[in-house]
């Protein structure tokens, strides 16, 4: 029977870092000097204003994301523009802003196809969810979630997306998300019984699909109650 914590989850396939930024004016045609220090601010458009904006607020160079490398690339969608830096990103949508992208969830987003493939542009920045020694980082998007867990001793469990298209995901979203009963989920949907149940494993719960009852989200105390009914047949 499927654990809540699998160590077996898919990992992405390896692609360069920043494959999914198209190539675009140089950090120096963008008005930026050396790492990222500011040459003529007022001479960048508004995008590329935003992008030094974020990453200044940020802290800059000493912030997680570290010195900028590159700035107002254009994405391939024609849509958007990135600014890479040292452990990160930064994505520019016209209606949404700058939003940071930060170490391993920048390079899985980048992996599955950045703003082009099923997960899209994210919603906002990551959040933190800690759960006695594991810890959990969790990205929206609007194709879905990204969700890093780590932790404090033991082998970290490699980063994962879970697409929005599922209904499993959907449920999950609608019952309060990271802050609902089941948690933070800690695997990607799977398959129980072929054709009649199946599971999204959460760090406090799960949310589970049955042909015979539908969609439920479950806290911890009933996905035990749960898991036991159906190893019991």
């Amino acid at each position: 029977f499927p654990t809540r914590r699998s160590s077996d989850l898919p990992a992405p396939a390896a692609t360069p870092p920043g494959a999914g930024v198209a190539a675009g004016p140089s950090a120096g045609a963008a008005g930026l000097g050396v790492q990222g220090i500011p040459a003529a601010a007022s001479g960048l458009d508004p995008a590329s204003r935003a992008l030094l904006a974020a990453w200044q607020a940020a802290g800059g160079a000493a912030s997680a994301l570290g010195s900028i490398t590159s700035v107002a690339l254009a994405l391939p969608d024609g849509v958007g523009r990135g600014a890479l830096c040292e452990r990160g990103a930064l994505v520019w949508h016209p209606s949404r802003g700058v939003v940071p992208l930060l170490g391993s969830l920048y390079h899985t987003w980048s992996r599955t196809g950045a703003e082009r493939g099923p997960l899209g542009y994210p919603l906002g920045a990551e959040r933190t969810v800690t759960e006695g020694a594991w810890s959990a980082r969790v990205q929206r998007f609007d194709g879905g979630l990204l969700v890093d867990w780590d932790h404090a001793t033991a082998e970290d469990l490699p980063p994962f997306a879970v697409l929005g298209g599922d209904a499993l995901y959907q449920a999950w979203l609608a019952a309060g998300a990271e802050e609902g009963p089941a948690g933070v989920p800690v695997g990607v949907p799977q398959e129980i019984v072929p054709n009649a149940a199946r599971l999204l494993p959460c760090s406090d719960g799960g949310v589970i699909w049955t042909f015979s009852h539908g969609t439920a989200v479950l806290d911890r105390e009933r996905y035990r109650l749960w898991c036991a009914t159906l190893q019991g047949g």
